[in-house]
Protein backbone atom coordinates (compact mmCIF):
# COMPACT_ATOMS: atom_id res chain seq x y z
CA UNK A 1 0.00 0.00 0.00
CA UNK A 2 1.20 3.57 -0.88
CA UNK A 3 0.99 5.91 2.32
CA UNK A 4 0.97 9.50 1.93
CA UNK A 5 1.77 11.20 5.34
CA UNK A 6 1.15 14.98 5.41
CA UNK A 7 4.20 15.86 8.02
CA UNK A 8 4.06 19.51 8.01
CA UNK A 9 4.37 19.75 12.00
CA UNK A 10 7.79 18.63 11.90
CA UNK A 11 8.85 21.86 10.57
CA UNK A 12 7.88 23.87 13.55
CA UNK A 13 10.55 25.76 15.43
CA UNK A 14 9.21 24.96 19.01
CA UNK A 15 7.26 21.31 18.26
CA UNK A 16 4.82 20.29 20.35
CA UNK A 17 2.95 17.54 21.31
CA UNK A 18 1.75 16.91 17.83
CA UNK A 19 5.06 16.88 16.33
CA UNK A 20 6.18 14.20 19.07
CA UNK A 21 2.99 12.26 17.56
CA UNK A 22 3.77 12.69 14.19
CA UNK A 23 7.59 11.58 14.33
CA UNK A 24 7.11 8.80 16.87
CA UNK A 25 4.06 7.33 15.49
CA UNK A 26 5.51 7.64 11.70
CA UNK A 27 9.18 6.05 12.82
CA UNK A 28 6.94 3.39 13.95
CA UNK A 29 4.78 2.98 11.23
CA UNK A 30 7.66 2.28 8.79
CA UNK A 31 9.58 0.13 11.06
CA UNK A 32 6.88 -2.32 11.06
CA UNK A 33 4.78 -1.66 7.81
CA UNK A 34 7.82 -3.45 5.57
CA UNK A 35 5.03 -4.13 2.86
CA UNK A 36 4.29 -0.41 2.69
CA UNK A 37 5.69 2.41 0.84
CA UNK A 38 5.46 5.72 2.53
CA UNK A 39 5.34 8.97 0.70
CA UNK A 40 5.44 12.53 2.81
CA UNK A 41 4.71 15.91 2.17
CA UNK A 42 5.85 19.31 3.97
CA UNK A 43 5.92 22.72 2.91
CA UNK A 44 7.61 26.15 3.73
CA UNK A 45 11.10 27.33 3.37
CA UNK A 46 12.05 25.88 6.63
CA UNK A 47 14.35 22.27 6.36
CA UNK A 48 13.47 19.35 8.24
CA UNK A 49 15.47 18.85 11.61
CA UNK A 50 18.79 17.08 10.55
CA UNK A 51 17.57 14.22 12.73
CA UNK A 52 14.61 13.68 10.77
CA UNK A 53 15.96 14.07 7.32
CA UNK A 54 19.16 11.67 8.06
CA UNK A 55 16.74 9.21 8.96
CA UNK A 56 14.46 9.86 5.79
CA UNK A 57 18.03 9.27 3.30
CA UNK A 58 18.47 5.78 5.22
CA UNK A 59 15.26 4.20 4.79
CA UNK A 60 14.52 2.96 1.40
CA UNK A 61 10.73 2.79 1.40
CA UNK A 62 10.11 6.72 2.35
CA UNK A 63 10.26 9.29 -0.46
CA UNK A 64 9.71 13.11 0.57
CA UNK A 65 7.90 15.81 -1.21
CA UNK A 66 9.30 19.66 0.10
CA UNK A 67 6.91 21.83 -1.34
CA UNK A 68 9.50 25.25 -1.13
CA UNK A 69 6.97 27.79 -1.15
CA UNK A 70 6.20 30.11 2.27
CA UNK A 71 3.55 28.41 3.89
CA UNK A 72 1.32 31.88 3.95
CA UNK A 73 1.33 31.66 -0.21
CA UNK A 74 0.83 27.86 -0.17
CA UNK A 75 -2.32 28.15 2.68
CA UNK A 76 -4.09 31.49 1.00
CA UNK A 77 -3.75 28.99 -2.20
CA UNK A 78 -5.42 25.86 -0.24
CA UNK A 79 -7.77 27.85 1.19
CA UNK A 80 -9.20 29.41 -2.55
CA UNK A 81 -8.89 27.33 -4.39
CA UNK A 82 -8.26 23.98 -2.83
CA UNK A 83 -5.30 23.25 -4.93
CA UNK A 84 -2.51 21.71 -5.32
CA UNK A 85 -4.43 17.84 -4.26
CA UNK A 86 -1.79 16.66 -1.72
CA UNK A 87 -1.81 13.24 -3.08
CA UNK A 88 -1.23 14.41 -5.90
CA UNK A 89 1.94 16.42 -4.73
CA UNK A 90 3.68 13.37 -3.82
CA UNK A 91 2.53 10.99 -6.95
CA UNK A 92 -0.63 9.42 -5.85
CA UNK A 93 -1.36 7.36 -2.94
CA UNK A 94 -3.59 4.73 -1.96
CA UNK A 95 -4.85 6.43 1.35
CA UNK A 96 -3.88 9.92 2.93
CA UNK A 97 -2.77 10.22 6.20
CA UNK A 98 -2.88 13.79 8.12
CA UNK A 99 -1.69 13.09 11.54
CA UNK A 100 -3.22 16.17 12.60
CA UNK A 101 -5.92 19.35 10.73
CA UNK A 102 -4.13 21.79 8.44
CA UNK A 103 -4.58 23.48 5.50
CA UNK A 104 -5.04 21.37 1.62
CA UNK A 105 -6.98 18.90 0.26
CA UNK A 106 -6.80 15.49 -1.27
CA UNK A 107 -8.54 14.40 -4.76
CA UNK A 108 -11.64 12.57 -4.32
CA UNK A 109 -10.51 9.59 -5.13
CA UNK A 110 -8.04 9.27 -2.38
CA UNK A 111 -9.25 8.26 1.07
CA UNK A 112 -8.57 10.43 3.93
CA UNK A 113 -7.90 9.76 7.09
CA UNK A 114 -7.30 12.26 9.69
CA UNK A 115 -6.22 12.60 13.42
CA UNK A 116 -8.17 14.67 15.57
CA UNK A 117 -6.29 15.53 18.79
CA UNK A 118 -8.89 17.69 20.64
CA UNK A 119 -11.44 20.22 20.13
CA UNK A 120 -10.04 22.95 22.26
CA UNK A 121 -10.36 25.50 19.22
CA UNK A 122 -13.95 25.40 20.71
CA UNK A 123 -12.83 27.42 23.33
CA UNK A 124 -11.66 30.98 21.87
CA UNK A 125 -9.95 31.76 25.15
CA UNK A 126 -7.50 29.38 25.09
CA UNK A 127 -6.00 31.06 21.98
CA UNK A 128 -4.83 34.63 20.88
CA UNK A 129 -6.61 36.03 18.00
CA UNK A 130 -4.41 34.44 15.57
CA UNK A 131 -4.79 31.05 16.70
CA UNK A 132 -8.72 31.22 16.37
CA UNK A 133 -8.44 32.96 13.01
CA UNK A 134 -6.33 29.54 11.90
CA UNK A 135 -8.93 27.17 12.97
CA UNK A 136 -11.78 28.89 11.05
CA UNK A 137 -9.91 29.04 7.97
CA UNK A 138 -8.98 25.16 8.56
CA UNK A 139 -12.54 24.31 8.66
CA UNK A 140 -12.41 21.80 11.14
CA UNK A 141 -15.75 19.85 10.96
CA UNK A 142 -15.53 20.00 6.82
CA UNK A 143 -12.03 17.96 7.40
CA UNK A 144 -13.91 15.49 9.52
CA UNK A 145 -16.69 15.23 7.45
CA UNK A 146 -14.37 14.48 4.50
CA UNK A 147 -12.43 11.74 6.02
CA UNK A 148 -13.42 8.57 5.64
CA UNK A 149 -12.09 7.66 8.99
CA UNK A 150 -10.90 10.01 12.06
CA UNK A 151 -8.50 8.43 14.91
CA UNK A 152 -8.79 10.01 17.88
CA UNK A 153 -6.12 10.18 20.72
CA UNK A 154 -8.96 9.15 24.00
CA UNK A 155 -11.89 8.26 24.33
CA UNK A 156 -13.28 11.61 25.49
CA UNK A 157 -12.33 13.16 22.21
CA UNK A 158 -14.31 10.72 20.42
CA UNK A 159 -17.10 12.02 22.45
CA UNK A 160 -16.82 15.57 21.87
CA UNK A 161 -16.44 14.38 17.99
CA UNK A 162 -19.85 12.93 18.17
CA UNK A 163 -21.60 15.38 19.89
CA UNK A 164 -20.35 18.67 18.08
CA UNK A 165 -19.94 17.39 14.57
CA UNK A 166 -22.73 14.11 14.51
CA UNK A 167 -20.09 12.16 12.94
CA UNK A 168 -20.56 8.28 13.21
CA UNK A 169 -19.04 6.59 16.30
CA UNK A 170 -18.61 4.02 13.69
CA UNK A 171 -16.23 6.12 11.70
CA UNK A 172 -13.81 6.83 14.91
CA UNK A 173 -11.30 4.89 15.79
CA UNK A 174 -9.53 5.81 19.58
CA UNK A 175 -6.05 4.89 19.16
CA UNK A 176 -3.74 6.08 22.19
CA UNK A 177 -0.43 7.70 22.28
CA UNK A 178 2.62 6.06 23.08
CA UNK A 179 5.74 6.37 24.93
CA UNK A 180 9.00 5.18 24.96
CA UNK A 181 9.48 3.98 28.33
CA UNK A 182 12.93 3.28 29.07
CA UNK A 183 14.19 6.73 26.97
CA UNK A 184 12.48 8.11 30.22
CA UNK A 185 12.80 5.78 33.34
CA UNK A 186 16.82 5.06 32.22
CA UNK A 187 18.35 8.37 33.05
CA UNK A 188 21.73 8.41 33.92
CA UNK A 189 22.56 10.75 37.07
CA UNK A 190 24.91 12.43 35.28
CA UNK A 191 22.38 14.01 32.54
CA UNK A 192 20.50 15.13 35.80
CA UNK A 193 23.16 16.66 37.24
CA UNK A 194 23.90 18.47 34.01
CA UNK A 195 20.43 20.14 33.88
CA UNK A 196 20.70 21.27 37.44
CA UNK A 197 23.97 22.79 36.53
CA UNK A 198 23.01 24.67 33.34
CA UNK A 199 20.20 26.04 35.51
CA UNK A 200 21.67 26.30 38.77
CA UNK A 201 18.85 24.38 40.51
CA UNK A 202 20.36 24.72 43.85
CA UNK A 203 16.88 23.14 45.51
CA UNK A 204 14.76 20.49 44.72
CA UNK A 205 11.93 21.63 41.87
CA UNK A 206 8.33 20.89 41.02
CA UNK A 207 8.19 20.47 36.99
CA UNK A 208 5.69 21.77 34.99
CA UNK A 209 5.89 21.11 31.07
CA UNK A 210 4.02 22.78 27.79
CA UNK A 211 3.45 25.40 25.57
CA UNK A 212 2.58 28.30 28.46
CA UNK A 213 -0.87 29.41 27.08
CA UNK A 214 -4.51 30.20 29.15
CA UNK A 215 -5.45 26.50 28.65
CA UNK A 216 -3.14 24.98 30.90
CA UNK A 217 -3.81 26.99 33.74
CA UNK A 218 -0.36 28.85 34.62
CA UNK A 219 -1.92 31.38 36.64
CA UNK A 220 -3.57 29.08 38.59
CA UNK A 221 -0.79 27.11 39.39
CA UNK A 222 0.63 29.99 40.37
CA UNK A 223 -1.80 30.57 42.34
CA UNK A 224 -1.37 27.30 44.12
CA UNK A 225 2.64 27.75 44.21
CA UNK A 226 2.36 30.99 46.65
CA UNK A 227 0.52 28.44 48.82
CA UNK A 228 3.16 25.55 48.82
CA UNK A 229 5.83 27.98 49.39
CA UNK A 230 4.38 29.09 52.59
CA UNK A 231 3.75 25.57 53.19
CA UNK A 232 7.05 24.47 52.81
CA UNK A 233 8.90 27.57 53.85
CA UNK A 234 10.29 27.76 50.27
CA UNK A 235 12.43 24.76 50.04
CA UNK A 236 11.32 23.91 46.80
CA UNK A 237 11.29 25.68 43.49
CA UNK A 238 8.86 25.69 40.74
CA UNK A 239 9.87 25.36 36.93
CA UNK A 240 7.55 26.03 34.42
CA UNK A 241 9.39 24.99 30.96
CA UNK A 242 7.57 25.53 27.46
CA UNK A 243 7.69 27.81 24.44
CA UNK A 244 5.61 31.26 25.73
CA UNK A 245 1.66 31.34 24.60
CA UNK A 246 1.35 33.77 27.03
CA UNK A 247 2.33 36.66 29.21
CA UNK A 248 4.75 35.52 32.32
CA UNK A 249 4.20 38.70 34.20
CA UNK A 250 4.08 36.86 37.32
CA UNK A 251 7.61 35.29 36.96
CA UNK A 252 9.06 37.69 39.55
CA UNK A 253 7.17 35.38 42.32
CA UNK A 254 9.46 33.98 44.70
CA UNK A 255 10.31 30.45 43.57
CA UNK A 256 8.65 30.42 39.88
CA UNK A 257 11.39 30.19 37.22
CA UNK A 258 10.24 29.89 33.63
CA UNK A 259 12.66 28.35 31.32
CA UNK A 260 12.10 28.24 27.41
CA UNK A 261 11.06 25.24 24.96
CA UNK A 262 12.80 22.02 26.49
CA UNK A 263 14.37 20.27 23.40
CA UNK A 264 12.86 16.64 23.62
CA UNK A 265 16.13 15.42 23.96
CA UNK A 266 16.57 17.21 27.25
CA UNK A 267 13.08 16.06 28.80
CA UNK A 268 13.63 12.89 30.19
CA UNK A 269 16.40 14.40 32.51
CA UNK A 270 13.98 17.43 33.70
CA UNK A 271 11.59 14.85 34.41
CA UNK A 272 13.84 12.50 36.51
CA UNK A 273 15.26 15.47 38.25
CA UNK A 274 11.97 16.33 39.44
CA UNK A 275 10.36 16.44 43.18
CA UNK A 276 7.21 15.99 41.28
CA UNK A 277 5.45 16.83 38.29
CA UNK A 278 2.14 19.13 37.50
CA UNK A 279 0.04 19.64 34.79
CA UNK A 280 -3.30 21.22 36.10
CA UNK A 281 -4.68 22.39 32.32
CA UNK A 282 -8.19 22.70 31.74
CA UNK A 283 -8.94 20.74 29.06
CA UNK A 284 -6.55 18.28 26.99
CA UNK A 285 -7.31 15.58 24.31
CA UNK A 286 -4.72 13.20 25.96
CA UNK A 287 -2.09 14.85 28.21
CA UNK A 288 1.18 13.62 26.76
CA UNK A 289 3.37 15.16 29.22
CA UNK A 290 1.89 12.90 32.04
CA UNK A 291 2.57 9.54 30.60
CA UNK A 292 6.15 11.34 30.27
CA UNK A 293 6.61 12.06 34.07
CA UNK A 294 4.81 8.65 34.93
CA UNK A 295 7.05 6.82 32.32
CA UNK A 296 10.81 8.92 34.35
CA UNK A 297 9.01 7.84 37.62
CA UNK A 298 8.16 10.63 38.79
CA UNK A 299 4.88 11.51 41.29
CA UNK A 300 1.92 12.88 39.15
CA UNK A 301 -0.52 15.88 39.97
CA UNK A 302 -3.02 16.79 37.57
CA UNK A 303 -6.20 18.23 36.67
CA UNK A 304 -9.52 16.33 36.69
CA UNK A 305 -9.77 16.87 32.91
CA UNK A 306 -11.57 13.47 31.62
CA UNK A 307 -8.77 12.64 28.90
CA UNK A 308 -5.82 13.03 31.55
CA UNK A 309 -7.99 10.32 34.06
CA UNK A 310 -8.29 8.05 30.80
CA UNK A 311 -4.33 8.39 30.52
CA UNK A 312 -3.43 8.79 34.01
CA UNK A 313 -6.14 6.41 35.11
CA UNK A 314 -4.95 5.33 39.32
CA UNK A 315 -1.10 6.30 38.70
CA UNK A 316 -2.00 10.29 39.13
CA UNK A 317 -3.26 12.29 41.93
CA UNK A 318 -6.16 14.36 40.33
CA UNK A 319 -7.76 17.78 41.40
CA UNK A 320 -9.89 20.59 40.50
CA UNK A 321 -8.28 22.68 38.07
CA UNK A 322 -10.00 25.77 39.31
CA UNK A 323 -9.84 25.07 42.84
CA UNK A 324 -6.08 26.77 43.64
CA UNK A 325 -6.00 25.80 47.02
CA UNK A 326 -7.13 22.29 46.38
CA UNK A 327 -4.25 22.28 44.19
CA UNK A 328 -2.05 23.30 46.53
CA UNK A 329 -2.64 20.46 48.99
CA UNK A 330 -2.65 18.20 46.16
CA UNK A 331 0.94 19.36 45.68
CA UNK A 332 2.31 19.54 49.43
CA UNK A 333 0.71 15.99 49.99
CA UNK A 334 2.93 14.42 46.64
CA UNK A 335 5.62 16.05 48.22
CA UNK A 336 5.31 15.45 52.16
CA UNK A 337 3.69 11.93 52.05
CA UNK A 338 6.46 9.55 50.96
CA UNK A 339 3.69 6.48 51.15
CA UNK A 340 1.23 8.32 48.54
CA UNK A 341 4.48 8.93 46.67
CA UNK A 342 5.92 5.31 46.75
CA UNK A 343 2.22 4.37 45.25
CA UNK A 344 1.92 7.10 42.61
CA UNK A 345 5.34 6.19 41.34
CA UNK A 346 4.45 2.18 41.43
CA UNK A 347 0.62 2.65 39.68
CA UNK A 348 2.63 5.25 36.98
CA UNK A 349 5.09 2.97 36.09
CA UNK A 350 2.74 -0.12 35.17
CA UNK A 351 0.40 2.46 33.78
CA UNK A 352 2.98 3.31 31.41
CA UNK A 353 3.47 -0.43 29.94
CA UNK A 354 0.21 -0.34 28.45
CA UNK A 355 1.22 2.43 26.19
CA UNK A 356 4.06 1.91 23.04
CA UNK A 357 4.37 3.60 19.20
CA UNK A 358 4.68 0.24 18.15
CA UNK A 359 0.88 -0.78 19.57
CA UNK A 360 -0.31 2.85 18.13
CA UNK A 361 1.46 2.38 14.74
CA UNK A 362 0.16 -1.60 14.23
CA UNK A 363 -3.87 0.09 14.82
CA UNK A 364 -2.77 3.48 12.72
CA UNK A 365 -1.72 1.10 9.72
CA UNK A 366 -4.99 -0.80 10.41
CA UNK A 367 -7.05 2.06 9.97
CA UNK A 368 -5.38 3.45 6.74
CA UNK A 369 -5.49 -0.13 5.21
CA UNK A 370 -9.49 -0.48 5.79
CA UNK A 371 -10.22 3.28 4.71
CA UNK A 372 -7.73 2.77 1.36
CA UNK A 373 -10.37 -0.49 0.63
CA UNK A 374 -13.56 2.00 0.83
Amino acid sequence: MRIGVDIRSLIEPYPSGVSVYTEKLLRAMVRIGSEHTFHLFCSGLTSLPRSITHWLTAEPRVTLTHQRWPNKLSNLIHIGLGRPYLDTAVGGVDVWFMPNMMFGQVSRHTPLVLTVHDLSFRYPNFFNHRGNWWHRLVRPGHLMRQSQRIISVSENTKRDIVATYGIAPERITVIQLGIEAQLFAAVPDQAVEKIRNRYHLERPYVLSIGTVNPRKNIDGLIAAWGIVTRQTQGAYELIIAGHAGMSRSNAQLSRVRFVDYVPEADKPAWYRGAAAFVYPSYFEGFGLPILEAMAARVPVVTSAAPALGEVGSDGVLMTDPYDAAGLAEAIFRVLQDHDLRRALIARGSARVQQFSWERAAQATLATLMTASKL
